[in-house]
């Protein structure tokens, strides 16, 4: 159980949302309340970086991340169910599939990885542009140092999505066989998600928009077993059709109250007590028999002309200080609406609940500290702002005080404090020759300038003490490998043949190729070269060069040229050629025939191959080399006959 990882890739159960809430302004917030509680496993895309200039300027990068709430769990795969034809008791749920895809295309390194552990984390500081390349991962990001597991990749032989997502095109998979990455449950806790529930599955870049969705499993007991693996007591968890952005609202339960209420339903103002919030009653008071807001009542039916200045009502009234007619208020000193008689507070409350306190000063009261001073202890701001703080000294004003600011005055353009600027790569002037900077330094192999690179044959710019192939990859990524023969690979080739099909080289050294003679050497095949030989000075094939500019004249008869040569039997101008009877442009005394020794037909004195040669016939090829259980079809075992043996190194 240590090293579980299922073959028959299964989706996760999804658990349902419940209430929850995590506001403390709410009405029913818990503060000894579980802060993931009732929520579920989902995903979560979040912008990483964002490049607004270099090579990658207008993309951005995005880390997904699987969440997952429940404590003690080991992510453990990404993965489809494909088989719908499983036992639904063993297998629960219905086939699955894993897109992530973008409307353009994703970036993908030149040296970089599928996966984020197959990055080295020394190749960072050489190639900056490669901490963002596109990876698959299981809780590990290359910036992390040596990974804890390495991340295991499986896709159908129909399929290859690593392939395509190398090649910058959307990972998809979708066919009958499916895929997954993954890292073994053996104790390691690379799966385990961090303190916000977060377990790292890919990074994107790219300037698309992306979309996502996708399975997985889980170990729910992990911790459990002898080495701090799960020990697989509990079944293993399944997480299906997941897609962004997590639908987890942490205050999805949350009741708040009315604007105008606390959450026992009480209104925070109603000053006339009729349970209609004053910011919402249309009559703060009491409407009189005319329907007037606090108004004088039915007198002279409902109104009275020819008021006395200053009186608010047909009764000689006056507005109190309320601004209510004939009120019994003498005095809001406060203007808040509340008599000072029953105010109680007139003046203001202070942030410490004091009434005209004078704030939050020594744990909430003191007061008339005298001018200059920050505290009632009598403190001054020191030289950066704190009160009663130690720094007597910020001469450039960088809110740094000087005993431990790293530069008093400000770094230049090459990161110089104080210094010239970027003046001869960054402030020196006649540099001595071959030097790079102002302390001696030379280039190294791979352009740093005062670098410790000692060697890059290849001058692919990583140093050949950490690059993974001193050369170049062949088209089937073997290092200075042979190429894309036999499906990658092939030996014990007999001598002389250039591939595993018997195939030699032509006279222009094409494997295989149906060039017969190149005479000149000059790798065009001379039933298609303009000139057998070389143009002279003059542009003429074989010409005589530069004489009497570009010719000469009374040449005797029958010569080709001023030095009194004849053309040969081959046409050519002086040649050595006495006789070709059969016109076919090689000379008769050079013996032709079949010159590679394997051959049926091999002859021994033979200078010049005709292309005659036979060889024994093949083995009768493998119609189906992939049916590894015999059983005449390509199906789930064989995929487990391959998974059986996945991992064991070859003699």
């Amino acid at each position: 159980m240590m090293r579980l990882l299922l073959c028959c890739w299964l989706s996760f159960l999804v658990q349902s949302i419940l209430g929850q809430c995590a506001d403390p302004t709410a009405c029913n917030y818990d503060p000894n309340g579980d802060p993931l509680a009732g929520q579920t496993a989902c995903l979560i895309l979040e912008p990483h970086v964002v490049h607004t200039d270099g090579a990658l300027a207008g993309q951005t990068t995005y880390r997904l991340y699987v969440f997952l709430p429940e404590p003690d769990v080991f992510l453990s795969a990404i993965s489809t169910i494909i088989d719908e034809t499983l036992d639904p008791d063993l297998f629960p749920g219905q086939a699955t599939q894993i897109h992530i895809t973008t409307t353009t295309d994703f970036h993908q390194d030149a040296v970089g990885s599928v996966a984020a552990t197959g990055i080295l984390p020394s190749l960072l500081d050489f190639f900056p542009d490669l901490l963002y390349d596109s990876w698959v991962t299981i809780g590990h990001a290359p910036e992390d140092g040596v990974a804890a597991a390495t991340v295991g990749t499986i896709y159908s032989p129909n399929q290859n999505w690593v392939a395509a997502f190398e090649a910058g095109e959307d990972l998809v998979m979708d066919d009958i066989i499916g895929g997954l990455w993954y890292i073994y449950n053996d104790g390691n806790n690379q799966g385990v998600p961090d303190a916000d529930g977060k377990v790292l599955i890919a990074q994107l870049t790219t300037d698309g928009d992306v979309g996502v969705s996708l399975s997985g499993q889980y170990f729910p007991d992990y911790g459990s077993g002898p080495n701090g693996e799960a020990d697989g007591t509990a079944d293993i968890q399944f997480i299906t059709e997941l897609g962004p952005p997590c639908p987890n609202d942490p205050n999805a339960g949350c009741v708040y109250p009315d604007p105008e209420r606390d959450c026992d339903g009480n209104c925070l103002v109603d000053v006339d007590g009729d349970d209609v919030c004053d910011g919402s009653d249309p009559c703060v008071g009491t409407p009189d028999a005319c329907g007037v807001c606090n108004g004088p009542g039915a007198i002279y039916a409902c109104g009275c002309t020819d008021i006395p200045t200053g009186d608010c009502d047909c009764d000689g009234n006056q507005l109190d200080a309320l601004g209510v007619c004939g009120g019994p208020c003498a005095a809001d000193a406060d203007g808040d609406g509340l008599c000072d008689d029953v105010d109680d507070c007139v003046g203001a409350y202070d942030e410490c609940g004091v009434c005209n306190g004078p704030g939050a000063v020594l744990a909430c009261g003191c007061t008339g500290f005298p001018a200059g001073t920050c505290d009632c202890d009598g403190n001054l701001l020191d030289a950066i702002g704190v009160c009663g703080g130690t720094c007597t000294d910020d001469a450039d004003a960088d809110g740094i005080c000087d005993d431990v600011d790293p530069c008093i005055g400000a770094f230049d353009a090459c990161g110089q404090c104080n210094g010239p600027g970027a003046i001869y790569d960054c402030g020196c002037s006649d540099l001595p020759s071959g030097a790079c900077d102002c302390d001696g330094n030379q280039l190294d192999a791979i352009g740093v300038c005062g670098g410790d690179c000692e060697a890059d044959v290849d001058a692919d710019g990583v140093c050949d003490d950490v690059d993974p192939c001193v050369g170049a990859f062949d088209a089937c990524g073997i290092c200075n490998g042979p190429g894309a023969i036999y499906d990658c690979g092939c030996s014990g080739i007999p001598s002389g043949d250039c591939d595993c099909e018997g195939n030699t080289l032509d006279a222009i050294n094409v494997c295989g190729g149906a060039c017969t003679a190149d005479v000149d050497a000059d790798g065009i095949c001379d039933d298609v070269d303009p000139c057998i030989g070389a143009y002279d000075a003059c542009g003429v094939c074989n010409g005589v060069g530069d004489l009497y500019q570009c010719g000469c004249a009374n040449i005797p008869a029958g010569d080709c040229d001023c030095n009194g040569n004849q053309i040969d039997a081959l046409g050519i101008c002086g040649g050595g050629c006495a006789a070709d009877a059969d016109g076919d442009g090689i000379c008769d005394d050079i013996v032709q025939g079949c010159t590679y020794p394997e051959a049926l037909n091999y002859a021994e004195l033979a200078v010049l191959d005709n292309g005659t040669c036979s060889f024994p016939a093949p083995p009768e090829p493998n119609d189906c080399p992939k049916d590894l259980d015999g059983d005449e079809l390509i199906g789930v075992g064989d995929i487990l006959a391959l998974l059986a043996d996945f991992g064991m190194s070859c003699p």
